[in-house]
């Protein structure tokens, strides 16, 4: 769809159906966040800045907020005349700080990932945990985990499209967020799998694990790192047939 301009953005299991007489053929519905992207403008489409960000939407769509710009530009403005250079060390602060204020309003993305490692990791934490520690423990460890991966995943993108203290969120935009959206939509369909219970499938629990281990792979390697860089389909048909 991206290469005709038509972001859907809100792919997910509520908004696919299949035909009747061909199972094999999906069909999107709700379109209620799609938007059109203009192939002769460079600038990321108005309709972006104006949609509420999605639990299935990359880490880097908060970004796409006037206020938080204005913000990022005052930030690199103080970097300047403070002689610092634009580094993953100094901009953490801001990427974290400002994700973590979204965070407290907009909860949904943040909750959505953080069930979906507590899904797949809390069985082995609860093993090495001291039961005085679990209460305490267990939230934190998951909290820093989510939280470490979603800062990376943004500090990717304004490193790489930060020019001379300049942010470039149109040049992002339309390198990498358009072709990433819906692809993104496509995978986190893969999340119920991991987050229901073993007894939801007939299949043995080590092999229910297996397939666990596997989907949690695909995420990790091919969406929640690397955002500033467009999701390698290729690589990631080829491991959703090694599942």
């Amino acid at each position: 769809m991206y290469k005709r301009g038509v972001v859907h953005g809100d792919i997910k299991s509520d908004n696919m159906m299949f035909k009747l007489k061909d199972t094999n053929m999906p069909v999107l519905i709700d379109w209620g966040l799609s938007y059109v992207v203009d192939e002769n403008s460079k600038k990321a489409p108005n309709a972006i800045y104006d949609l509420a960000t999605q639990w299935h939407h990359p880490f880097s769509s908060f970004l796409f907020k006037r206020k938080l710009l204005d913000k990022y530009d005052t930030f690199l403005q103080k970097l300047k005349a403070d002689g610092l250079e634009l580094t993953r060390d100094t901009v953490l602060p801001f990427a974290l700080s400002s994700y973590s204020n979204f965070m407290n309003q907009h909860n949904n993305q943040f909750l959505s990932l953080y069930n979906l490692f507590t899904s797949f990791y809390m069985e082995d934490f609860m093993m090495y945990l001291e039961k005085s520690e679990m209460i305490s423990s267990e939230y934190l460890i998951m909290y820093n985990i989510v939280l470490k991966y979603i800062v990376e995943y943004i500090i990717d993108v304004l490193v790489s499209y930060t020019i001379n203290y300049k942010f470039d969120i149109d040049k992002y935009f339309n390198e990498v967020y358009l072709m990433n959206i819906d692809t993104w939509g496509v995978l986190s369909l893969y999340y119920d799998i991991v987050e229901k219970k073993k007894e939801t499938f007939s299949i043995s629990e080590k092999d229910y694990k297996m397939l666990v281990n596997k989907i949690m792979y695909l995420m990790i390697d091919n969406v929640f790192k690397n955002g500033n860089k467009i999701i390698d389909l290729t690589k990631v048909t080829n491991d959703i047939k090694k599942i």
